[in-house]
């Protein structure tokens, strides 16, 4: 796999994806910045990935599904409430009213994203869940926004760190056998070489300094 240029990941390719769970433009597989996300390309060479026209389509919504789901269950495993995708609507009704009884934006705000977009089936809208917690539409836009924010800072952390282990991966691979031989004392110039090579990709390391100071070893 090479890295190719690398993808923008803004708010607003991010809601892109998003109303694409909601409205089907076509059924072509239609060519976007997100969808040409290294994450995407990992799904795409595993062998269980089903092939299908909108493949790369599937997977970023998937994706963001993922990255939905796993922090709302965080945040409110933190306030001993849990998630289950396999709510009815009287029970996403609840379980909304109680989020937006714990005074936490972030919280309310995944909340909103996963019922709007992870939870489609149910039939919750910008409207259904206003009149739930009790604020006004553009009020709940504005939640929504902050979701989205939240969402688009976290696909880029997992994006960045997806390449950043590929390429810690690839580097690896190509290196001769060493010896096991410990560098007492080195750890933070060994981890900082490391850093350096995964983070910039470079292929080689210049190490300078004074006679004595174990350049060699």
């Amino acid at each position: 796999m090479r890295f190719g240029r690398q993808p923008v990941i803004s708010e607003t390719a991010v809601q892109a994806v998003l109303d694409s769970l909601v409205f089907s433009t076509s059924d072509k597989d239609e060519a976007t910045p997100m969808h040409y996300l290294f994450l995407v390309e990992e799904k795409l060479l595993d062998p269980k990935t089903p092939r299908s026209e909108k493949q790369r389509s599937y997977i970023i919504q998937l994706i963001l599904i993922e990255i939905i789901s796993s922090e709302l269950r965080n945040l409110r495993s933190r306030f001993q409430h849990g998630v289950d995708v396999n709510e009815s609507y009287q029970d996403a009704i609840q379980s909304l009213t109680l989020d937006s009884q714990i005074q936490s934006n972030d919280l309310l705000s995944w909340s909103i994203l996963f019922y709007l977009y992870a939870q489609i089936d149910l039939g919750l809208n910008i409207d259904i869940i206003a009149e739930v917690i009790g604020v006004a539409s553009r009020t709940l836009r504005r939640y929504r926004k902050h979701g989205v924010k939240l969402l688009t800072q976290k696909l880029w952390q997992i994006e960045t760190e997806s390449r950043r282990n590929y390429h810690y991966r690839n580097i690896i691979s190509q290196l001769e056998p060493w010896n096991t031989d410990n560098f007492v004392g080195r750890d933070g110039e060994i981890e900082k070489i490391i850093n350096n090579i995964i983070d910039q990709q470079k292929n080689t390391v210049y190490v300078h300094g004074e006679k004595g100071i174990g350049k060699t070893s």
